[in-house]
């Protein structure tokens, strides 16, 4: 009788000092329903300091909400104490965990910190156990973990409802310390800090935390999922394979990027094929599926989707893309002075200017079976291992190649959403390229050298270690992706003697911006290609031209005839802006653009892969690729493509300043993904 009474004194004692035992909450971990001990509901504690930054952090209704400026943080070392936070079984824990939602259009970065008991600051190590996402559905993907103003913090996906869990085998007092739980400074907590960065959310960016809990214990094996989804049609696939695989040699279209535009009483997207079937329309994060009859119908027999009423798609209100403010609106977003507006956009050539959100995720994928013929009418590159043939035996004899990519913005990574750090992380056109190869036995090193906003003449005094340029009656520094001089870095790159194809390629407005005219532009390349040489003597060369601009240019074409003189009989040659002007013949431009003016986005940049990975392996690029058709300008399929090439009517020089856009807009380095 005695025990019993000392055991439930025990208990009763327990329960006193550490009450939050009492209160459980269930994670979802993997299909394993799993109890956690909650350490506070942000009821049973109170707020004792200020958040800085541009942004706030308040408790509503034991909610604990953080939000921030599009593009800002918000932080805290110090915001909130009380509930089981400080009590003694806190050192047994092995796994931190919060309720976590994150309501906005962007992707947040998320970081733990504040103080332990003794005054100790505390921050998640670079060192440790990776941090985990736990969703409500039961996927479980390992958190992205990124630097973010000198902390650890991981990215919570835009949309994201579930669990966020930190192992304390990451707390220490600084990211660059090495953890210091598991000896010796697992003490409980004393007061909670947060800090949050927003990724471009369209408003403010905002985290919202319902609960705090612990584990004691090891979590039970799972499965990770790469990219969090809510599609669960049966017939949706996306690999890495099907994400790469050339459009003309298979009937099915994986994930084309379409956009609904209001016109009139009317509100539709296109198709760059007539479908024979939808298999399935997904949103641009390609985590969330749209169902046909509810939020779309094809219109059969015709490459028209329609909007339906209620409809969760969103669009393109009429006006949106010349810049309108607001739909009904007589007001424009500003014009381009560096800088964008507080949602991201702004005006450029009389059209909308925007990387953010408000164009992003207004891009959703359809994926389709069509009939192949209908490719045909689609310019495509023809294999040209003649043009390449040093590149071409490295391959055949399984030895690595080395593969160099010099020029401007597209090459750095404009606008794949891997390059902006927002999902589906579609890796950068050099990736794309790389990963292919070296996928199907064929060993490459890549080594990218693109710069945003460069124009041949940066390119060229580069190569030569050279500090400045002369362009357009003034000289121009020569920069590198930091905004700081670049000095002889590329220089000893080119000298390096390892690359067996070097790919180059300029936008032309970056160089009709600042003066340098086509003839210059060729002499600039030619120049490079001979500087490579000297090191590389046996290296091939690929020129790609670019993509169709918005509003469409009439001084491009004469860049593109320039790039077929250089590549002449002995180099291979990829015209995209061939290929992307019959891809417009079906669709709209923002289907195709990541930015609405000079660059593509994930559909489009794989569709240049697609061409030059056609030029670069034989047997990518199908049939067709190594047919016998005509090699000279003019044909449909040849190395170049041919076509017009002649001036286009068009708005003058609206874009003759886009040089100046690879400072602003492209500061994000790509990251590794899916």
């Amino acid at each position: 009788m005695k025990k019993t009474v000392s055991v439930l004194l025990a208990a009763l004692l327990a329960a006193l000092a550490f009450p939050a035992l009492a209160a459980q909450t269930t994670l979802n971990y993997g299909g394993n329903e799993i109890s956690c001990l909650v350490l506070t509901d942000f009821n049973d504690g109170e707020v004792v300091g200020a958040a800085s930054g541009g942004g706030t952090m308040q408790i509503e209704d034991g909610i604990l909400i953080m939000s921030a400026n599009s593009g800002g943080y918000v932080e805290s070392y110090s915001f909130y104490s009380g509930g089981n936070i400080n009590a003694p079984e806190v050192a047994d824990a092995v796994w931190i965990g919060f309720s976590i939602q994150n309501p906005s259009d962007a992707d947040i970065q998320f970081a733990f910190q504040g103080q332990r008991q003794g005054g100790l600051n505390f921050r998640m190590s670079a060192q440790g156990e990776n941090m985990l996402l736990a969703a409500n559905n039961g996927q479980v993907a390992q958190a992205k973990a990124v630097v973010s103003n000198n902390r650890i913090a991981a990215v919570i996906p835009a949309g994201f409802e579930g669990a966020l869990l930190l192992p304390t085998s990451r707390v220490s007092s600084s990211m660059n310390n090495p953890p210091d739980w598991n000896s010796g400074g697992n003490k409980p907590f004393y007061r909670l800090g947060f800090y949050i960065k927003d990724n471009g959310s369209t408003g403010r960016g905002v985290i919202k935390l319902s609960n705090m809990f612990m584990l004691d214990e090891a979590l039970p094996g799972v499965d990770f999922v790469e990219e969090f989804n809510n599609i669960t049609n049966p017939e949706y696939s996306y690999t890495d394979a099907q994400r790469i695989q050339a459009f003309w040699t298979e009937n099915v279209m994986y994930n084309e990027t379409v956009c609904m535009l209001k016109e009139g009483d009317s509100i539709s997207a296109r198709t760059l094929f007539t479908p024979t079937r939808i298999i399935s329309v997904v949103n641009n994060a390609l985590n969330k599926e749209y169902k046909e009859g509810v939020d779309y119908q094809w219109v059969e027999g015709t490459n028209q989707i329609k909007w339906l009423e209620g409809s969760s798609i969103p669009y393109f209100f009429e006006g949106a893309l010349d810049g309108l403010k607001e739909e009904g609106s007589n007001e424009y977003v500003k014009n381009w002075d560096g800088s964008f507006d507080e949602t991201g956009r702004c005006r450029l050539g009389g059209v909308l200017y925007c990387v953010g959100p408000f164009v992003y995720q207004k891009q959703i994928a359809v994926t389709y079976e069509y009939d192949l013929a209908q490719a045909e009418e689609i310019s495509i590159t023809q294999f040209q291992g003649d043009k390449l043939p040093n590149f071409t035996k490295k391959l055949q004899e399984g030895e690595q190649a080395g593969i160099l990519f010099y020029g401007s913005s597209s090459f750095q990574g404009a606008d794949a959403s891997g390059f902006h750090g927002r999902a589906p992380y579609m890796p950068i056109l050099s990736d794309l390229i790389g990963n292919y190869f070296n996928d199907n036995g064929m060993p490459v090193k890549i080594t990218n050298l693109g710069i945003g906003g460069w124009n041949t003449g940066a390119g060229l005094a580069a190569l030569k270690g050279e500090s400045q340029y002369a362009a357009g009656g003034q000289n121009r520094p020569v920069n590198g992706l930091d905004g700081r001089p670049l000095g002889d870095k590329y220089q000893k790159i080119a000298q390096a003697g390892e690359y067996d194809l070097v790919i180059i390629g300029f936008f032309a407005g970056n160089n009709y911006g600042v003066g340098i005219s086509a003839e210059q532009f060729q002499e600039d390349i030619e120049a490079m290609m001979a500087i490579f040489r000297e090191n590389n003597p046996n290296c091939d060369f690929l020129i790609l031209t670019g993509m169709v601009t918005n509003p469409k240019d009439n001084y491009t074409p004469a860049y593109v005839q320039k790039a077929y003189d250089i590549a002449g009989e002995e180099h291979a040659l990829v015209d995209m802006y061939k290929t992307h002007t019959d891809i417009l013949k079906a669709k709209d431009f923002i289907s195709t653009s990541g930015n609405n003016i000079n660059h593509g986005n994930d559909w489009l940049i794989r569709v240049t892969a697609q061409n030059m990975l056609s030029a670069m392996a034989e047997d990518f690029g199908g049939a067709r690729a190594n047919g016998g058709s005509s090699s000279e300008p003019g044909g449909t399929d040849q190395p170049g493509q041919g076509g017009d090439i002649s001036l286009a009517a068009a708005a003058a020089g609206a874009l003759a300043g886009c040089g100046a856009l690879g400072g602003a807009a492209f500061k994000k380095k790509k990251k590794n993904s899916k």
